[in-house]
């Protein structure tokens, strides 16, 4: 699935911010979320993964 609606890419920016509240948030709301792919090809785990944000990897390798 490749991600195109605003919410998604909010996860993303999330993800990015490390706001961990805003992306519990997101995943509750979307559970898809957490396996979409990007445009580009990225997954959510990869952002966080790339901006070494452990406890937000943690929380999308969990759901």
């Amino acid at each position: 699935m490749i991600l195109k609606s605003k919410t998604k890419y909010t996860l993303h920016s999330a993800i990015q911010d490390g706001d961990i509240k805003k992306v519990k948030q997101l995943i509750n709301k979307d559970s898809t979320l957490v396996n979409s792919k990007y445009k580009n090809g990225t997954t959510a785990l990869s952002v966080a993964l790339k901006y070494k944000n452990l406890p937000i990897a943690e929380i999308l390798l969990s759901n």
